[in-house]
This record gives C-alpha cells, structure tokens and sequence, in this order.
C-alpha cells in the first residue's frame, strides 16, 4: 500500500502570508476526460479562476510532472487540490493516479474529496474500495458511517461508527457517530451511556458536550443540560484524529491557513502534525508571534521542554503583554525542572488576563508542586470559576485542600466534581483518599469499589487501603 509523501516543493515553507482566492468557477469533471492514449487528462482549473500565486506555482509544477505521468505528481496535483478545497479537480486528480484503485489511501482521500464536493454515492463506493485494501484505518470506517447517516441508513452507520470504535476506543469520532445515531432513534440514555466517557476525557469537544445535552434535555434533566451548553460554549476541541488526511493538509497555503492547520492538530493533540505545518513557517516568520507561541506548545506536548524554551528565546519580537506566551513560558520552565521561575511568568499570565481559565490551571499545577497549597487551591477555584470546569480541575482542587489538610473541603469539592463527571476514576480515587484521610473507613471503602470498577491499576489503591487498614485496626 503506498503512502502520500511530500515532495519537495510541497514541504517547502511558506514565503508570505496570503489569503486564499475566492473561487469563481471550476472545470466541469466532463472536461476532465481521457486522452487518446487511454491515459488521464490532467485536472486543471479554469481560466476565471483566481487562486494565490504559490499555488499556482505549486499546481503547475505538479500538474507538468503528471503530464509526464509521474505517479508522485499526480499524487502532489490531487493533495494540492485536496488541502485547498477544489474539490472538483482534486476528485479527479485522485481518479488519475496511476494505481489509484489498488491504492487504500488514494481511494480513501477520493472518497472525501467526493462527499465534500455532494457526491455521496460514488464517496461511499471509494471508501468500500479503501476498507478492501486496508480495513484497519479507524478514520475510513467513521467518514463512511457519516456518509450512511446522511442517507438516513442507521443501523448500516452504527456498524461503521462502531468499527470505528473497536478500532480506536478512545478515539472520538466513532462515538460521536455512534450517539447521533441514538439520538436519531430517540434513545437518548443510550447516547449519555456513550458520551460521558468521552466528555470525561476531554471536556474541550464541542460536539460532544453538544449532544450530550441534547440527550440530557430530552431526558428531562434540565440542569446537566444547562452544564453541557456552558461547557460547549467554551469547548474549543474538534476532537479530529486522522494522520492520512493531516499528511494532505499540509499543502494548506497561507500563513493564517497553515497557522489554523497546526492549531487544530494541536487541540486534537498531534504535536507531530502541528510541527510539521509550523517548522517551516518559524523559520521564514520568526517575528510571528502565534508560530511562535504554536510551535513551543508543539514541544511542550512532547515534553520536549528545552526545544520549547529555545523557540521562545528565539523569538525576535518579544510582546509583554502576550498572556499565552507567558502561560507556554511558564510551562515550558517547570516542565524543565525549574518550578520557581516558571511561576513568576504564570503568575503574570493570571495578572494579563485574569479571565483566563487555563492561566490559573497552570499556575495552581506548580503551586502543587512548590507544596504552595493553599496558594494552589485559590487557583484552581479560579479555574473553575473562569469556565476551566474539567474532570482534572475538580480532582486538583480536591487534592489542594486535602494536602492543606481540609478534609471536609476536599469532600465536598469532589463531590461536586462527581455529579459533573460520575464515571470518573481520579475524582474517585481521590474522594476513596479523602474519606480515608478524614477517618471513615466505611465511605472509603465504597469510593475505592468504584475505583477497582473503572481503574484497577489507579496508583492511590495501594496508599488508601494501607490508611483503611490503619483505621480497621485501631490505629491512626
């Protein structure tokens, strides 16, 4: 099975930032025919039509090596299309590859191309061509369950979104999938069932926090639904894990297209795809302050901490006022072994911009780790009081007042985390702990039961059953 690859040309960074052209007309697909010879005409677009002058460039080189028949031109022709949404020419350079129907990521992306350009029949016959060659690909299985939905072929989409599942469990397409279908059913305990796991993930999915209250309204619960649209509200998260197509992508031309491309993979979490757009772009826009700031979170994901510090010394233009770099600063420092320096530029990240959520996230993570505890659970209330409401805040803001040594406090925080994300392991261990600390070995004993049921391997086990223990037999 080949492998989209980049070509020199298509690696290559961007030279200035551009707008994408609005497109005024396309060629017909009729245009697009056969030549003589048996071989495919080259897709190009037409005349009237007004694209950046990169690409321009960049389609023309592709598109002569294709004349020549080069397999990897057609390939770099049909991305370029792809990445820059001519859907109608980059469904047809797919169809010209050499080899395109014995080829599972070449049929894959002409299945997308062709659901985007309207064509959902011949998408869902490209996608069948690509599970064929190559059925372990988590993506292929949940576009062709949206495909299927559309089409209003439920239990056809439920198969799919659920090899999308057994594929990827912890993914979160094959879900999102799956809970529309429910929903489309009007089995909405069924949508709950496979939504909360994954809001209790990731918290930041749109979607998921969408349909999650959705669900929850039409259960009746009209309060966890309120939640729910707070939380997508401030969801930011797209929740998109597909390498094949973030490999396309990357053709993207434009300084902010390129800058949205990394930014999207970094909320997906692919630090490797966000570096791959941004290396290039740092490299010919060092004075840019979001590559910049984009490219040092890039590492921080790896914790790769001294590459993330080495970009932002770097930096040629340096803005005081720029909360979040302070904010990737300060992480980067502690993530280096350097707590206390990363807590001055924190520190001035909350003072910028106290409305800031993950600002005080941040700076109560290395309070906790200075042993600056009631320092870190006013900062962690902020957290939470500034929207930043996620299974791990409420579990830290349970920690800082357990360590501070309020027992009570942590008892009723966690318990208020719980009632937001009830299947969660950590708000679990944690209350087991508390309970244990507080000296009621009965109520610890049941939150750890629920610990046992969702994490055997939670490394508070161990330190709560040795306090139960303790207790059981007098001591303590």
């Amino acid at each position: 099975m080949s492998v989209l690859v980049d070509s020199a040309r298509a690696s290559s960074a961007v030279r200035a930032p551009t707008v994408l052209s609005v497109i005024v007309a396309l060629l017909p697909a009729s245009a697009c025919g056969g030549r003589s010879d048996g071989s495919a005409a080259v897709p190009r677009l037409a005349e009237a039509v007004r694209i950046d002058a990169e690409l321009a460039a960049r389609i023309e080189e592709a598109a002569a090596g294709a004349a020549r028949g080069e397999r990897a031109a057609w390939i770099e022709l049909a991305a370029l299309y792809d990445a820059n949404q001519l859907w109608g020419p980059a469904a047809d350079a797919y169809r010209g590859v050499p080899g395109a129907g014995d080829d599972a990521v070449v049929s894959y992306h002409l299945g997308r191309v062709l659901a985007a350009n309207g064509d959902a029949p011949a998408a869902l016959r490209a996608f069948d061509r690509s599970l064929e060659l190559e059925a372990g690909y988590a993506p292929t299985h949940w576009r062709r369950g949206d495909l299927l939905q559309e089409l209003d072929r439920l239990e056809q989409a439920e198969a799919a979104y659920r090899g999308a599942i057994r594929l990827e469990p912890h993914g979160a397409q094959g879900p999102l999938g799956l809970a529309r279908v429910h929903l489309a059913r009007n089995e909405p305990a069924e949508a709950v069932r496979v939504l909360e796991p994954l809001v209790e993930r990731d918290p930041r999915v749109q979607l998921a926090n969408g349909l999650l209250a959705r669900a929850y309204r039409q259960l009746g619960k009209k309060n966890r639904a309120d939640r729910a649209l707070q939380r997508e509200e401030r969801a930011d998260a797209a929740a998109l894990s597909d390498p094949w197509t973030a490999e396309v992508m990357q053709r993207a031309v434009g300084l902010r297209v390129s800058v949205d491309r990394a930014s999207a993979a970094l909320r997906a979490g692919d630090a490797r795809t966000a570096r791959l757009v941004l290396e290039p772009l740092h490299a010919t826009h060092p004075e840019e302050m979001a590559v910049v700031d984009l490219l040092a979170r890039s590492f921080l994901l790896e914790e790769r901490y001294a590459e993330a510090l080495a970009v932002l010394d770097r930096a040629r233009v340096v803005d005081d006022d720029h909360f979040r770099l302070e904010l990737t600063r300060g992480r980067a420092l502690a993530g280096a072994g350097k707590p206390a320096e990363g807590l001055v530029h924190l520190e001035k990240c909350v003072r910028d911009n106290p409305r800031f959520g993950e600002g005080w996230t941040r700076l109560g993570e290395v309070q906790l780790q200075l042993e600056r505890h009631e320092e870190a659970e006013r900062s962690f209330r902020h957290a939470i009081e500034e929207g930043q409401d996620t299974m791990r805040d409420w579990a830290l803001l349970g920690r800082a007042s357990l360590l501070r040594g309020d027992h009570q406090g942590a008892i009723a925080t966690l318990r208020n985390g719980l009632e937001e994300y009830p299947g969660s392991p950590t708000l679990w261990a944690n209350l087991a702990d508390a309970w244990a600390r507080a000296g009621n070995a009965r109520e610890a004993e049941a939150a750890l039961e629920k610990v046992l049921e969702r994490d055997p391997a939670n490394e508070l086990i161990a330190p709560v059953r040795a306090r139960i223990a303790e207790l059981s037999s007098g001591g303590g």
